[in-house]
């Protein structure tokens, strides 16, 4: 299955509509579904990712975790998760997640204004 969700990523990744998710010109379900058909492959596929550090399925924990060093914090890999999953629950459904609403996460998380 590892290798179905290699090739998910390379081709959502060269998809044009790939781009149009952040403009909230298609969801990730509907991204998802013009790849596969079954909802149960698809389920599976967005639990892979997320068991393979992957969020909202385009940002990884390690982004957090880099973005944390650009603004001077140290996040460990556990909190990187924790940050993630708040980031999942309070996204804004009109700007989606982006670096701004990863960067923010982070300042709340540790209590910081940069």
């Amino acid at each position: 299955m590892e290798e179905l969700l290699k090739e998910f990523f390379e081709h959502i990744t060269q998809d044009p509509t790939f781009e149009q998710i952040g403009r909230n010109k298609i969801s990730e379900d509907e991204l998802i579904d013009k790849f596969l058909a079954e909802k149960e492959t698809k389920k599976y596929i967005k639990a892979e990712a997320k068991r393979l550090g992957f969020f909202s399925l385009w940002f990884h924990t390690d982004d957090i975790i880099n973005r944390g060093n650009d603004l001077g914090v140290e996040v460990t890999q556990k909190q990187a998760q924790e940050i993630a999953i708040i980031i999942e629950k309070n996204g804004d459904c009109e700007a989606g997640i982006n670096w701004d609403s990863i960067y923010s996460a982070i300042e709340n998380y540790f209590g910081i204004e940069i």
